[in-house]
């Protein structure tokens, strides 16, 4: 979607558990200390959608090529998009945990097929920057045992999205400006590479 913005939007890809979140923190605060306007934001992004979209992620046996899940988060990620482009034009940093490619792996997951996930989401913005946090899959199962969030099909099947996620940022690199990070190293190396690279493309 084509519309007049004057700020960037960097979005943080990757499994659950990668590190996302955290370093998105990271960076928003350095660009703070920059004497950048930057807003944090991240996906699901309405609260009763999310929910919705967890009860449904609990019954296994109902997700194959289930359209409900698809269509519950094209309607989500419309009302993000909004949000996002109206603080796009106030020259804001735009930070966000998962965007589209988010659905180009979940919903594949599902069975359903990425040329009809790609027309669903055809509405979005595309980032000026992704970066894509690959962290292995032991270390990401690890990190997750002491979290606290609802078990799901989506949060379970550590080793698809990988594989997945790699497919998809492979073929989808030039187009939505993906930069790959090694998630293995330690936060202080992954945070510095992500400073190192934001800085040069857009400070």
């Amino acid at each position: 979607m084509l519309f007049n913005k004057m700020g960037k939007f960097i979005v943080f890809e990757g499994g659950h558990g990668s590190g996302k979140t955290t370093l998105t923190s990271k960076l928003s605060e350095y660009l703070i200390n920059q004497g950048k306007k930057v807003t944090l934001t991240k996906e699901p992004f309405n609260q009763e959608i999310k929910e919705t979209i967890e009860t449904l992620s609990v019954n296994e046996e109902k997700l194959d090529k289930n359209l409900a899940i698809l269509y519950l988060l094209t309607a989500d990620r419309f009302l993000h998009t909004r949000y996002i482009q109206e603080r796009l034009r106030n020259n804001n940093f735009i930070i966000s945990d998962r965007y589209v490619l988010s659905s180009f792996v979940y919903q594949q997951m599902q069975n359903i097929p990425i040329q009809m996930i790609r027309e669903a989401n055809s509405f979005c913005t595309i980032p000026d920057l992704t970066f894509f946090v690959d962290t292995p899959h032991k270390e990401r199962e690890k990190r997750s045992e002491n979290r606290n969030k609802p078990d799901s099909f989506f949060r379970k099947r550590y080793k698809k999205e990988d594989a997945l996620y790699i497919k998809i940022c492979k073929r989808f690199s030039k187009e939505y400006n993906i930069v790959h990070i090694d998630g293995s190293k330690i936060l202080t190396d992954v945070t510095s590479d992500i400073i190192r690279i934001t800085s040069k493309k857009f400070l």
